[in-house]
């Protein structure tokens, strides 16, 4: 009798056969001139993003990727907390989070507020997916006042060999939020291991330090991200517990850091792009489908889970693979992870669909544990540490566009320009509010659909016009940024509807209108982001 695992890759194989996809051969290395992938991982050479037509249309791509996690927030981010909050006041009492360090209004996706409300299936989309890597849009307790699950009354959960974390859980990330909300949520991410497992939810961090230690070993004194599988493993690791991955990843840039070259900005861009990968993946897929809430009864419930697994699995398996198709860009090297970027991505949506099942489970065994690892409400940063980190996103968002824009003034313009949908947030409520925008413009994960496609089109559209125009990464960038701004200022004016009123798919009678939207967008999300 063949293994399990045997049978189950067979049958995703024939699956994926069935569906027209060619699942890569993992651990295989692909070649992609475009993207800077050499297919030899012992061959690096020197890459220029902007060196060849093929390499500017796969920038091009992955700006308008990464754009797109901008306008998310720009058209979906005033409209779902609006539409959150107006679910709230004419049902059953779901409330918008709290925001994060950039003082945006916080989480409206919370799936066990919102599908209970409003009839839908926790489509919805937090607000902040934007700063999600800085700030992580979603809430840190779901399990509030949850009655006691068969796990909670296992009496051995109570020894101390298995609670001596609990209460450091609790407490850290309520002090640490106040000067870093994305460390916070970190420390948090990894609560549903701890309900489960008690302390022994420790050793996953302990293995991503142990994983970075011989990466270095294994780089033997060579600046570069730790091998393939050493990389792919930590950053695994980090989409089951975000705070596990990122010390892993922290221990081994900071025993990379002696052989960085100062002056070289390739070198700590690097390093940057290494860190990225050991959160960036689970933040986002938790910013855009928030599969951490309480279980919900039925039909509802076990829809609401398959979308969790859908959307949040294709989306964080897809910001993996941007990640790491993104280094050859920002070092101006074919870097050896260039050349697993489609195994990558594979590994992550499996990944993230087996974390979420997980989740489900402590959420139905340990809601207690649940709630108890996690403070009931954590302080906002003072206004002084909200500033700071503006400043230094701005900064942030220079030092990784001038891999392709150079250091001149036309990418501290654009920089500027892609800060204006979090300024914009500061002053939302000055402006006037247009109903009718609210009925009609798509918002959540429908919204990114429609920024895809719109990103798209454009690319196509500019590449007619200016195709042949040695600045045509510049003017779509350009472009680009002023499609996402306007659909920010109309997601402002379109914040809210009339008092009481709920949009009609948000309505009971119209739950299977919900379902099949649900369908559809997955469909085009998934057809988008290959195209990207």
């Amino acid at each position: 009798m063949a293994p399990v695992t045997e049978v189950a890759a067979e049958a995703v194989a024939a699956f994926a056969e069935a569906l027209g996809i060619e699942l890569p051969v993992i651990g295989e290395p692909v070649a992609n001139a475009a993207i800077g992938a050499s297919g030899d991982d012992s061959v690096i050479v020197e890459f220029d993003p902007l060196g060849s037509p093929e390499a500017v249309e796969a920038t091009n791509k992955l700006v308008a990727a990464t754009g797109a996690i901008v306008g998310v927030a720009a058209a979906a981010g005033a409209a779902a907390a609006a539409a959150a909050a107006a679910g709230a006041a004419s049902a059953a009492g779901a409330a918008a989070g709290s925001a994060g360090a950039a003082g945006s209004a916080g989480s409206a996706g919370s799936a066990s507020s919102a599908s209970t409300s409003s009839g839908t299936t926790g489509a919805e989309m937090n607000e902040d997916v934007m700063d999600a890597m800085a700030e992580a849009g979603f809430e840190l307790d779901a399990f509030e006042d949850s009655p006691p699950g068969p796990g909670d009354r296992l009496g051995f959960m109570s020894l101390a060999l298995l609670t001596f974390l609990d209460r450091p859980s609790r407490i850290w990330t309520r002090k640490v939020a106040k000067f870093s909300p994305a460390v916070s949520k970190m420390i948090n991410d990894g609560v549903y291991l701890r309900a489960i497992f008690g302390s022994l939810a420790i050793i996953p961090t302990l293995a991503a330090i142990a994983l970075a230690v011989l990466g270095l070993n294994e780089n033997a004194g060579v600046l570069m991200h730790p091998p393939v599988a050493i990389f792919i493993a930590i950053a695994v690791i980090g989409l089951f517990d975000s705070f596990a991955g990122v010390l892993g990843i922290l221990v081994f840039i900071l025993g990379s850091i002696p052989l960085v070259e100062f002056s070289r900005i390739e070198d700590w861009r690097l390093l940057a792009g290494t860190l990225v990968a050991g959160f960036g993946p689970i933040f986002l897929a938790r910013s855009i489908r928030n599969f951490r809430h309480k279980p919900i009864p039925g039909v509802d419930g076990l829809v609401a889970r398959i979308g969790d697994i859908a959307f949040a699995s294709l989306m964080g398996g897809w910001v993996a693979s941007l990640i790491f198709r993104a280094l050859p860009a920002l070092t101006g090297l074919t870097v050896p992870a260039a050349n697993h970027v489609e195994s990558f991505q594979l590994i992550a949506t499996t990944a993230i669909a087996i974390r979420i099942l997980v989740e489900d489970l402590a959420s139905r065994l340990f809601p207690q544990r649940m709630d108890r690892l996690a403070p009931d409400d954590v302080p906002e940063p003072p206004k002084a540490q909200v500033f700071t980190v503006l400043i230094l996103k701005y900064f942030f968002i220079v030092f990784i566009a001038s891999a392709f824009m150079g250091f001149g003034l036309v990418v501290w313009v654009a920089a500027a320009l892609f800060m204006v949908p979090t300024l914009l947030e500061f002053v939302r409520d000055r402006l006037p509010n247009i109903p009718f925008i609210w009925r009609w413009l798509p918002f959540g994960l429908p919204g990114l659909a429609m920024i895809l496609g719109l990103e798209i089109l454009l690319e196509g559209a500019l590449s007619d016009v200016f195709g042949d125009d040695p600045n045509f990464s510049i003017i779509f960038i350009f472009f680009l940024l002023a499609m996402i701004i306007t659909l920010n200022v109309m997601a402002i004016l379109g914040r809210e509807g009339t008092p009481g009123e709920t949009r009609f798919f948000e309505r009971p009678q119209f739950t299977w209108v919900a379902r099949v939207g649900g369908i559809i967008t997955f469909v085009l999300l998934y057809q988008f982001t290959n195209m990207l």
